[in-house]
């Protein structure tokens, strides 16, 4: 059994029922981002313009992190659905807008992400500018997609555990 449980004090709860329940589209965001710069800064190097044509395995890579995206869309989208049924201290009405936006944010991934695979599916490797700017701008992307997260993070953080300013008397 737990120490803190068997003092008598209760662990602070976070979970799906907590009172403030998790988002799962900022997980998604960050693993989302952190992948692309990773796959970015791994290929980069080797799709220079003066190369004649991209690696085989550049281009398996790009489409195995396009395929792993839209997995993880697909399970984002799913831990929507099943957040949606859960209790929590958030209002009704603010529950059900941030949950009809990250779902309409998902599905639009999801089908951006396999369009994307069919898309780039026939692009001939000897197109190196095209793979050199698709791959500075997966970088790019992705690490503002890391700066927004982390903005929204702390302004989140500011504004749940900012100290309430405490009334003031009256000078009378």
């Amino acid at each position: 059994m737990n120490a803190r449980l068997a003092a008598g004090r209760r662990a602070p709860h976070r979970g799906a029922n907590g009172p403030h329940p998790p988002r799962p589209t900022r997980k998604l965001v960050a693993a989302e981002a952190w992948g692309g710069i990773i796959v970015g800064s791994v290929t980069l190097p080797f799709t220079p313009s003066a190369a004649g044509a991209v690696p085989e395995w550049a281009q398996l890579l790009g489409l195995a992190t396009l395929l792993g995206a839209l997995a993880l869309r697909l399970r984002c989208w799913r831990a929507l659905i099943t957040h949606g049924l859960r209790r929590s201290a958030t209002p009704v009405s603010t529950r059900l807008r941030d949950q009809r936006r990250d779902e309409r944010r998902v599905r639009l991934g999801a089908f951006v992400a396999g369009g994307m695979t069919v898309v780039l599916l026939p692009i001939p490797p000897t197109w190196v500018r095209f793979w050199f700017v698709l791959g500075v701008a997966t970088v790019v992307l992705s690490t503002m997609s890391l700066v927004v997260l982390r903005w929204e993070t702390t302004t989140f953080a500011r504004r749940r555990f900012r100290p309430r300013a405490r009334p003031r008397p009256p000078l009378g």
